[in-house]
């Protein structure tokens, strides 16, 4: 398909997202390819971003907008925003943050290239003022390189994000209606593309990916994480419990939702069986579960393989770096 007979939609969602809109949507009026429409589904916001939007529609035709007529929430309002695509792709944009001027291009001409089913970039993080915090958000959570993608590193792991996200239209068929209990709508998206098709990366920073007080998920890297550790060990177990409890819900969401593949329902019992026998293991307990699940399930950076075998199968041990990285830390604001 030629990019320039291409259609897409890009589909944003807003909710009181008055004060950064008009950057977001002026940086979506700069794109160098032109061929999209914008559908905005406002989750009933009660500043003047509708306002705002209105005024934005009056001066582009390729603006429409919807207005929900209750809060439904962010992944319901990106639900909703999929099945009005008509488009051959679609795009999903947050309302906050400021594309590059050749995103759709390149997230276009990659995904008609290679043929995936999804396609996603790499962003850079920046603060409320655009002030760059780092070039690359996926460097910044502690993944250097980017190589194959299959289903089963994306059931452990969601490495995409949802603003970066082009996707064939094909896959509304494969991902809707969304299950009830997904994490995030960008995982599950994932997710279905590598099970249905293939999931394609294109390595290049093309979003300037804001951090703010209202922020949804935002950037949080690996040590930020480990930060919000807090209390003693019998807690931090508590926590990890809560966490594989939460794990097997999910998985057990999916399985009920069907993929129609008997290999990948028999994989997602078999993630459920190690998740029950993590959430067992109390004190350091000898042995290669956890290595042997990391094998087959594999998180992308060596670095992550190795914190969550120790995560999975030595818990303790675990806390114990955890508890000595916070002592760390907080030495060094002293000094």
């Amino acid at each position: 398909m030629d990019i320039r007979k291409s259609k897409v939609d890009i589909l944003m969602a807003t909710y009181n997202g008055e004060k950064y809109i008009k950057q977001q949507l002026d940086s979506l009026m700069n794109q160098t390819f032109t061929d999209f429409n914008i559908i905005i589904a406002d989750d009933k916001s009660t500043d003047t971003t509708l306002d705002i939007m209105l005024d934005y529609q009056k001066k582009d035709p390729r603006i429409s907008i919807v207005q929900n007529e209750e809060n439904i929430g962010v992944i319901k309002n990106f639900e909703k925003l999929i099945t009005l695509s008509s488009a051959d792709y679609f795009m999903l944009c947050d309302q906050d943050d400021v594309w590059l001027e050749d995103k759709v291009a390149k997230s276009v001409n990659a995904i008609i290239e290679t043929n995936a089913m999804l396609a996603f970039t790499d962003l850079q993080l920046v603060d409320q003022n655009l002030n760059v915090i780092n070039k690359s958000f996926l460097n910044y959570q502690g993944i250097k390189e980017i190589k194959n993608i299959n289903w089963k590193t994306l059931l452990v792991q969601n490495i995409v994000t949802g603003c970066t996200i082009i996707a064939d239209k094909d896959i509304k068929r494969c991902s809707l209606p969304f299950p009830s209990n997904i994490p995030m709508h960008d995982a599950w998206l994932a997710l279905v593309a590598a099970v249905y098709g293939e999931v394609h990366y294109i390595n290049e920073a093309l979003i300037l990916y804001r951090q703010h007080d209202s922020n949804v998920i935002g950037g949080v890297n690996s040590n930020a994480r480990i930060s919000r550790v807090d209390g003693e060990y019998y807690q931090f177990l508590k926590e990890r419990e809560t966490k594989f409890g939460n794990n097997i819900q999910l998985l057990e969401g999916y399985i009920n939702y069907g993929f129609g593949n008997q290999r990948i329902d028999k994989d997602l019992a078999y993630v459920i069986t190690y998740y029950n026998k993590f959430t067992k293991i109390k004190w350091i307990k000898l042995g290669f579960i956890g290595v042997k699940f990391k094998v087959l399930f594999p998180s992308v950076g060596i670095k992550r393989n190795v914190w969550w075998v120790l995560y999975l199968q030595y818990p303790f041990l675990s806390y114990m770096i955890i508890s000595f990285k916070k002592l760390l830390s907080y030495n060094k604001k002293k000094i």
